[in-house]
């Protein structure tokens, strides 16, 4: 558990820092997918199906095929 409790402070401090950033959109959903997978592992359904869906469009634009369907993965498990 402690590895979980690690990357969700970096993956918090990530969405922190590129936020607000319009650079930084495809980036801000992988972080929002990472989120998503950490609040899935803890049991935290809805918070996981928010996340992903909120990662999933941008990393529809950029076709991105390998992590969309790791999304729609744990969206089916959630």
């Amino acid at each position: 558990m402690g590895d979980d409790d690690s990357a969700d402070r970096l993956i918090e401090i990530g969405k922190r820092e590129i936020y607000q950033n319009l650079d930084f959109v495809q980036l801000r959903s992988y972080f929002l997918k990472s989120k998503g997978i950490s609040e899935f592992r803890k049991g935290n359904y809805e918070q996981s199906i928010a996340d992903l869906n909120r990662a999933l469009p941008e990393l529809l634009k950029v076709n991105d095929f390998a992590w969309i369907s790791v999304i729609y993965f744990y969206l089916g498990k959630n």
